[in-house]
């Protein structure tokens, strides 16, 4: 084997090894699939393959996840409170924060600039799209595990409910 391969090797077994680490330390599970989180994190629109079909999987599934914690939390509450909380914790600037909070936005690839990214949906669509590749990889439970572990339980104050 010459040097260039160990060289190449090396340094592909790093990278896939760090990012499949960053993938764990954000869901606290691993990843059988990285290539899905990978898709997950690229916004380009230069007419390239980008994250809207994960973004719109994920979407689905982070409402699933949150209307079924809100209809079991608040069984005493009517649908239009349940609706609005749940209004709440989806619409963008709450996602964006979320995904400034787990650590996602820094890993977009996009071709706007920081400040573009700071004003747009951005992190926030790629958040969705991030719950996308979750149950792709790993299922409807795994999700669930993630928007309640990740999500709910340290951003939100179900106290002033």
């Amino acid at each position: 084997m010459d040097l260039f391969g160990n060289v190449f090797r090396k340094r592909w077994f790093v990278e896939k090894n760090s990012f499949e680490n960053t993938i764990q330390s954000i869901n606290g599970f691993s990843s059988k699939d990285p290539t899905l989180f990978k898709l997950a994190l690229h916004q380009t629109t230069n007419g390239k393959e980008n994250n809207e079909r994960l973004e719109f999987l994920g979407d689905a599934v982070l409402d699933a996840v949150i209307a079924d914690v809100l209809y079991r939390k608040f069984s005493e509450k009517e649908e239009g409170l349940l609706t609005q909380i749940k209004s709440e914790l989806v619409k963008a600037s709450s996602l964006n924060r979320l995904a400034n909070c787990l650590g996602i936005t820094s890993l977009i690839v996009t071709n706007l600039s920081q400040e573009e990214i700071e004003e747009s949906k951005v992190p926030g669509s790629a958040l969705e799209a991030w719950i996308g590749a979750i149950y792709l990889d790993v299922g409807y439970a795994k999700s669930k595990q993630f928007i309640q572990q990740k999500i709910l339980k340290p951003h939100v104050d179900w106290s002033v409910v």
